[in-house]
């Protein structure tokens, strides 16, 4: 590494999520009053390389479908998973729709963080057991970067998944209350677990290039932008290339630095 730029073999990219980061949203990943947004740290302080190194594996892993680095980079306590609300009220929600299984609805509020866009996207996914709620958050998707991730769609396109659109604000609006709340047991029977699920993750894209943009907060957590000149596999295709942009939030966890999957700007 060479100030915050590096340059990586060809890599394949699993673009999933919190949702993350959402999300990854995002999958930023995604809480506190707002006695405690997560605003730049006022004191100069270094920015630990290692939040940057957890950032770095982290899109490795992503790239290659390596579930088990995923998950040792993935906090475990709910505070650290989700992390301060990065809203500083509740965002107002509207264009709720949903295709199969899958969900999205739009959001626009201030954010505590000013470097996040104040308008984005909320991924939810439907789960068919009885033993979780009908819809779950995927990610949360912050706007104004080319997502790698969202996948998004613009309507309903029948009338079974237009009678799934209430049910889709009304998750969202739950889980949002829950994040301003600090409410950690909601928010975890309402979050997707995408990583833990028993299908293989495949990669789909090259990583040709990465840039890292750090910037330390004043909770304590490190915000990673990241430009990426990406590529598909699919033959031919890989010979075009794309910029994607999007941010990672990195928090340290018993010594070890964690990246935050369900916050995230990918």
């Amino acid at each position: 590494m060479k100030g915050y730029h590096m340059r990586l073999s060809p890599l394949l990219i699993r673009c999933t999520m919190i949702f993350m980061l959402t999300l990854l949203l995002e999958p930023a990943g995604f809480m506190g009053g707002n006695a405690r947004a997560a605003a730049p740290a006022r004191a100069e302080r270094a920015v630990d390389p290692g939040a940057m190194e957890a950032v770095d594996e982290y899109l490795y892993a992503l790239a290659r479908g390596d579930k088990e680095t995923l998950k040792r980079l993935t906090p475990q306590r709910p505070e650290n998973f989700y992390g301060p609300c990065l809203f500083k009220k509740m965002p107002t929600l509207s264009a709720a729709r949903a295709k199969g299984h899958r969900g999205l609805i739009d959001f626009e509020g201030e954010p505590t963080d000013a470097e996040l866009p104040a308008q984005g996207t909320i991924a939810l996914t439907m789960r068919d057991s009885r033993q979780f709620d009908r819809w779950q958050v995927r990610g949360i998707f912050w706007k104004g970067a080319s997502s790698l991730s969202l996948n998004p769609f613009n309507y309903s396109p029948t009338e079974q998944d237009r009678i799934q659109e209430v049910q889709v604000q009304a998750c969202a609006e739950k889980y949002l209350r829950a994040w301003l709340e600090e409410d950690w047991e909601t928010m975890s029977h309402m979050t997707y677990d995408w990583l833990n699920r028993k299908k293989p993750m495949k990669g789909s894209f090259y990583i040709r290039s990465l840039d890292l943009k750090p910037a330390l907060l004043s909770d304590g957590s490190v915000r990673v932008e990241f430009r990426a000149r990406i590529s598909l596999r699919l033959p031919l295709l890989s010979l075009i290339r794309r910029t994607a942009r999007g941010t990672l939030f990195a928090v340290e966890e018993e010594g070890q630095w964690k990246v935050r999957q369900m916050t995230a700007a990918l």
